[in-house]
């Protein structure tokens, strides 16, 4: 009877045990998947922020225009970066431990690839658009712009009769499948014609340059861009290299109009026309064609910060004046390209 009752006993104490194993087990899975669910909900809080604060950027920049015309310089209220901004949850119940920081960039401030060809349906909207012929000025800047950093200025016609190739005037155009938008209201159509650019980004254009080191290669994909249709450099946001090349001069004889756009910026087309005359008498005549002092086009760069995590968003806006005082989202995707920073390293 006793080894009886102590069997009992041992095979009941195997059993508590049992159970609170696996009771301990049951609840830690709980517990994990409690943990996922959380951190699902702040994902999916933090991604509409995200696309809040990219709507309060599309308003700015329709403000900004609305206001200001068709000038664009660092010192308006798009060029003001945020920084470290908390948000509060958007599903109510206090902080949400998010806080944004952000900037929007010029785009135009670089020398766009699209603008080594002519189109025919310029203006038409802010889609992608069908290329006509080569325009030599944009070959020469873009030679230039090479050659300033030490590259082979021979590629630059190769590269237009490409993009002139791939450009097909007979095909309607929308915006390339590869850079996928998330705002299918909002997803930008085209009625003129074209064929997919080959390039999608301009850091593919490392191929040409493959004796080319790796700084110099960084260094001009910071003066480049590809945007849906050719635009003039805004020269009230360009950099000295970018500048340098649109003029036909060294970067280095630009100080005096650098220093001129810091304390005036240049107001229209006639005004930049009068001092760079001033400022660079030996100059001569540049291509009005490449050069403005107005953008149509910008990057958003947003950076989410939540514990334990960083969300990063990056996307080109397009602004027009012909279509309403509207702005679009023409690419979006997480992450920031290289080069791209809140610093200014756009």
């Amino acid at each position: 009877m006793k080894r009886e009752r102590g069997a009992a006993l041992l095979m009941a104490l195997l059993l508590a045990i049992l159970v609170a194993v696996l009771a301990n087990g049951m609840m830690q899975d709980e517990q994990r998947r409690m943990k996922l669910l959380d951190n699902q909900r702040v994902r999916d809080e933090a991604e509409q922020m995200g696309v809040g604060a990219l709507d309060w950027a599309r308003l700015i920049l329709r403000e900004d225009l609305l206001h200001t015309g068709v000038v664009d310089h660092p010192g308006e209220v798009w060029a003001v970066p945020i920084t470290d901004i908390p948000l509060e949850s958007v599903t109510g119940g206090g902080a949400s431990g998010i806080r944004l920081s952000g900037r929007i960039f010029d785009a135009q401030s670089r020398f766009n690839l699209m603008s080594l060809v002519t189109v025919a349906n310029a203006g038409a909207g802010p889609g992608w658009v069908g290329a006509t012929a080569i325009d030599p000025d944009g070959v020469a800047v873009f030679q230039r712009l090479l050659q300033s950093l030490g590259l082979d200025p021979a590629v630059a016609p190769v590269i237009a009769a490409q993009i002139l190739a791939s450009r097909s005037s007979a095909l309607p155009a929308t915006v390339p499948a590869s850079t996928p938008d998330p705002f299918p209201a909002r997803q930008v159509t085209d009625q003129s014609a074209g064929a997919p650019l080959p390039l999608s980004t301009v850091g593919e254009l490392r191929t040409w340059f493959p004796d080319a080191d790796a700084a110099t290669l960084v260094r001009l994909e910071s003066c480049l861009v590809l945007l849906p249709s050719p635009t003039r450099v805004n020269a009230n946001t360009a950099s000295a290299s970018v500048l340098g090349a649109v003029l036909g001069v060294d970067p280095g004889t630009l100080a005096g109009l650098l220093q001129a756009r810091q304390q005036q910026v240049f107001s229209d087309p006639a005004d930049l026309q009068r001092r760079v005359n001033t400022l660079l008498p030996n100059l001569g005549s540049f291509p009005v064609s490449q050069l403005g002092v107005g953008s149509d086009y910008f990057w958003v760069l947003e950076e989410l910060r939540r514990p334990g995590a960083v969300q990063r968003l990056q996307a080109l806006v397009a602004r027009h004046q012909g279509v309403g005082q509207m702005t679009r989202v023409l690419e979006w995707h997480r992450g920031w390209a290289p080069g791209m920073d809140l610093s200014g390293g756009a």
